[in-house]
């Protein structure tokens, strides 16, 4: 059986603008500079909304230690009886 790897956030964020030099070619900023954030798997917060804006990656997924999930966004299951 293939499990399915769940990409790390900061690997998300890359994939979704194109890769590392698109992505710092949107923001402005060195090709290297993403890749510290690749390196140390880390977002820099002062720049998640803007990376949720360009990405489309939310960021509760980029960074959840900052924005954690909404209860209204969590799926409701039903109960068993």
């Amino acid at each position: 059986m293939h499990k399915t790897r769940k990409l790390k956030p900061v690997c998300q964020v890359i994939d979704s603008a194109g890769g590392i030099r698109p992505l710092a070619r949107l923001l402005g900023i060195s090709a290297p500079s993403v890749w510290e954030w690749r390196l140390r798997d880390q977002i820099p917060a002062a720049r998640v909304l803007e990376l949720e804006r360009l990405t489309g990656v939310p960021r509760y997924v980029q960074r959840p230690d900052l924005y954690p999930v909404e209860r209204s966004r969590i799926p409701k299951t039903r109960r068993a009886a």
